[in-house]
């Protein structure tokens, strides 16, 4: 496999720059019994990549009028990665917004992802949960 030039910038992909480890996982929402529903990820994939940051972000009026595009991750071509996957490096997890494939070669990927807030996927809950009861709710 030869290198990829890289779009907009003076330099290449090549096999040798993937050198970070990365984990993929599929989320799912799953039902934590009664209005409680739990973020389940699993199909779990490691996988080797180049991992860059995102300049800067633009602001209007104290408000975000794009997708926040915090990270770049490049991974060798898989059908299998969607933006409904998230990744998880160095400790940290990251949303996929949106996925590149090289001018359609399948042999390398663009992962354009955000850093999520939300802290450890695995033990992701969302719902209402407890305390929803004071809202008058339950």
């Amino acid at each position: 496999m030869k290198c990829v030039k890289i779009q907009g910038r003076k330099r290449q992909l090549c096999l040798g720059d993937l050198d970070r480890l990365i984990f993929m996982y599929t989320k799912s929402i799953e039902n934590g019994g009664g209005v409680d529903y739990v973020n389940d990820f699993t199909d779990q994939k490691k996988k080797y990549a180049m991992v860059s940051t995102q300049d800067g972000v633009t602001i209007f009026d104290d408000k975000n009028i794009e997708m926040v595009i915090s990270h770049y991750i490049y991974i060798l071509y898989d059908a299998w990665v969607t933006a409904e996957k998230w990744i998880q490096f160095d400790s940290n997890q990251y949303r996929i917004v949106k996925v590149q494939d090289f001018d359609e070669r399948h042999e390398f990927m663009l992962l354009y992802c955000q850093k999520s807030t939300q802290g450890n996927p695995i033990s992701l809950s969302t719902g209402f949960g407890e305390g929803f009861g004071e809202m008058g709710g339950g």
